[in-house]
């Protein structure tokens, strides 16, 4: 599938997306702190959020915090509702930043 290349954030950051993906808050409101594209024939989204650093927790774990807060402020009603199977390290140098 082709990705296209698209400014997040008013072009803060750019990120390489699904040819497709729909900008999400041209349909509904998006969060400040979020980018929201949705694929037009499934139920799939690509969420990009920019949240706090947490020094609670180490960095490897901050996702999880930060998913549980959310599954939490959401009233999950059980630990099913919500689970993070997986954390995978992305290297730096396979992401691309530009300015």
């Amino acid at each position: 599938m082709a990705r296209i290349k698209r400014p997040l954030f008013g072009g803060a950051i750019q990120a390489f997306l699904p040819d497709g993906a729909i900008d999400a808050s041209s349909i509904r409101l998006v969060p400040n702190n979020q980018e929201v594209y949705i694929h037009a024939e499934s139920d799939q989204s690509i969420i990009v959020a920019i949240l706090e650093r947490v020094d609670v927790v180490s960095d490897e774990n901050a996702i999880k915090y930060h998913f549980d807060a959310l599954a939490e402020a959401n009233d999950a009603n059980s630990s099913q509702d919500h689970t993070v199977d997986r954390i995978e390290s992305i290297p730096i140098n396979s992401l691309i930043v530009q300015r």
